[in-house]
């Protein structure tokens, strides 16, 4: 869950328009500022986040040589919010869409639940409709017995 936190709060970061493109140390400095997430946060922690933040396009890594005097030219690699990291964070992020996709889950389960309920009402209730079709078929043939037999002494009556 942790995770997910460090995620948005990353995009959250790049998407000020202050902070169009930062460097890891950057976003370690902002990151280790939170109370709660100081404690768990390491730079490994913030490199798989920053590597699976490139690999979903929400950010992108540039890199940009600098040069200073006498010590020569260094290359320096800067995070950029992508367009569409840009709209995720705006209408979700990652922790909001965990949690959307939990309550999902649950009303599907709820669905599937009550579905099975209603399968083992529906074979209950064929299986009183066939017993009863049964009892009334007995009942019409005991009747029909009956009344044939009514039918044939009425017009063959018993001689005594």
């Amino acid at each position: 869950m942790f995770d997910l936190e460090i995620l948005d709060k990353m995009l959250f970061l790049l998407s000020k328009k202050e902070s169009n493109k930062l460097t890891i140390h950057e976003i370690c400095i902002f990151l280790r500022q939170d109370i709660l997430l100081s404690h768990y946060i390491t730079n490994f922690i913030i490199e798989k986040n920053l590597e699976r933040l490139i690999q979903d396009n929400y950010i992108k890594e540039l890199t940009e040589d600098l040069h200073i005097e006498d010590f020569g030219t260094h290359p320096i690699k800067y995070y950029s919010l992508t367009t569409h990291g840009y709209t995720f964070i705006k209408e979700s992020g990652y922790v909001n869409t965990y949690y959307s996709k939990l309550s999902l889950e649950k009303e599907n389960r709820l669905l599937h639940q009550s579905q099975i309920e209603l399968t083992k009402s529906t074979i209950s209730t064929n299986h009183k409709i066939v017993w009863m079709t049964g009892v009334i078929a007995v009942g019409t043939l005991v009747s029909a017995i009956y009344y044939g037999f009514e039918i044939y002494f009425f017009f063959h009556p018993c001689e005594k």
